[in-house]
């Protein structure tokens, strides 16, 4: 969540990587820019970035680098609210991936294809991709895309109506999360958690995770999340009837989002 710092450190990269002419360099941090770009919003400079990376990806012969740009092109479709070019891009890259045997780019590929039917209305071809992504991480011991799987597929079963089903798969990949030392992806399970727990009545269970959300997200200076955790913290407090822990937790917000 420290983006201007990453901008920071990601632009001196760049800066360096062009004094020295590594055409290599710059494409690479081009490409990192465009996830800051993404995860500020600013997706019209995100696309120049990642288009930008893929084209010198692909004339300097980095077929691997090229596909990367394109799942993270793919990802952004998505983002903001194209699933179908998201489909079209992301199908090139898997074909890439295909030639190159690169099982974390098949599953990159796959996963980001199902977020694309899901966010097309389709959660049968949804619920097939996050499978075979996952089958694929589960092949390759690739753990941090197993969290990912299983979180995705929890949000499937969410989306589903599925509560029970979906709480089941979020315990799975947070208690992953945790093992692999992911502090701040398990953080956000939590949170993702503590939703589908007072969506089933069991807000003190929600207000347990939603706490250990923030308490994670503040240790580690993530300041975007800690805004969306204080949010869930103040709707579970004024559920529960907890009015001054509500106040105290829509005041945090207030302050975050002013910074």
């Amino acid at each position: 969540g420290r983006y201007e710092d990453a901008r920071s450190l990601l632009t001196s990269e760049l800066d360096t990587a062009r004094a020295i002419r590594d055409s290599a360099g710059i494409a690479k941090a081009t490409g990192n820019l465009g996830l800051v770009w993404t995860d500020v919003g600013d997706f019209p400079r995100a696309r120049a970035a990642y288009e930008q990376a893929r084209d010198a990806m692909f004339a300097t012969g980095n077929k691997r680098g090229g596909a990367n740009a394109l799942t993270n092109l793919g990802m952004l479709e998505i983002r903001v609210g194209d699933p179908a070019a998201a489909l079209r891009v992301l199908s090139v890259a898997r074909a890439v991936y295909d030639t190159l045997g690169y099982a974390r780019g098949q599953e990159a590929a796959l996963g980001q294809m199902a977020e694309a039917y899901d966010a097309a209305g389709d959660p049968r071809l949804a619920f097939a991709y996050t499978d075979s992504a996952l089958a694929i991480a589960r092949r390759d011991g690739l753990r941090e895309q197993q969290v990912d799987g299983l979180r995705h597929k929890a949000s499937l079963y969410s989306d589903a109506g599925d509560l029970e089903r979906s709480i089941d798969y979020f315990e799975q990949a947070r208690s992953l999360a945790i093992e692999l030392d992911l502090p701040e992806v398990a953080a956000e399970i939590a949170r993702e958690e503590a939703r589908g727990l007072a969506a089933l009545g069991a807000v003190d269970r929600a207000t347990v995770r939603a706490e250990e959300a923030l308490a994670v997200h503040r240790k580690e200076g993530a300041r975007l999340e800690q805004l969306w955790d204080q949010l869930l913290v103040a709707e579970l407090a004024t559920h529960a009837g907890r009015r001054a822990r509500a106040a105290d937790a829509l005041r945090a917000a207030r302050r975050e989002r002013d910074t």
